[in-house]
């Protein structure tokens, strides 16, 4: 997959590629642009426009954060699965019979944001509290959003991971051991030790949420949900 460098396609827009069959062998070309690219091996692909952020495998959404890669190696079988379910559907090609599993969904397919939007949704239907979005926080090291409890008032943050990324317990505000600090992971990537406030999440309760809870969910998280085999 890619993402158009010229925008062309319209903002944040992805496409997945193949090679265009035996017949596509590689070729060195020498012309000054290409010699300025550093671009000389080439070889024809197909293209095919995918769409936006909640289209692309979450797992490829990661590769491409924070690096000024033109090309990354994602080493992921739901995304490399998916990935080739949609260049099928998209060639018109026969389908690969592959369904990924809820866990593949939430660790693979979702993007980060995504994520933080499912953890959100949970948070205020299974535990009750309310989202404040105006105190919402863009850092992946301290916390995504700060919540209220309806019942006392009392006062949350939540720190969402995802692939391999840890959590990072050491930026969250445990010191005030009136705010209660949620953290997930979907591969329970978290300290030995924690402090008393902070409460990690199951990725089981989560599935569960997701299985139970379709209307309930975020509009990308259920589009991927619907096509997992359990």
């Amino acid at each position: 997959m890619t993402r158009n460098p010229d925008r062309s396609s319209g903002p944040g827009i992805s496409q997945v590629s193949t090679t265009s069959g035996r017949s596509s062998a590689w070729r060195y070309a020498d012309a000054p642009l290409n010699r300025e690219l550093d671009l000389t091996s080439l070889r024809d692909v197909r293209f095919h426009r995918i769409g936006s952020e909640g289209d692309v495998p979450g797992a490829v959404v990661r590769s491409y954060s924070n690096r000024g890669r033109a090309f990354q190696h994602v080493s992921d079988a739901g995304a490399a699965w998916y990935s080739a379910y949609l260049f099928a559907e998209k060639a018109g090609r026969a389908l690969p019979e592959w369904r990924p599993s809820l866990m593949q969904v939430i660790d693979s397919l979702l993007g980060p944001f995504d994520v933080q939007d499912l953890i959100a949704a949970y948070l205020q239907v299974e535990r009750g509290y309310i989202a404040l979005l105006a105190r919402q926080v863009d850092s992946t090291l301290a916390y995504e959003y700060v919540l209220r409890h309806p019942s006392n008032g009392h006062l949350a943050v939540a720190q969402v991971k995802t692939g391999a990324q840890a959590v990072e317990t050491d930026t969250l505000p445990t010191a005030d051991e009136d705010l209660r600090c949620f953290i997930f992971s979907p591969r329970h990537n978290y300290p030995a030790v924690l402090p008393p406030n902070v409460v990690p999440l199951d990725v089981e309760d989560i599935a569960a949420f997701v299985r139970n809870n379709p209307n309930a969910l975020p509009p990308v998280v259920q589009r991927w949900a619907v096509r997992a085999a359990d």
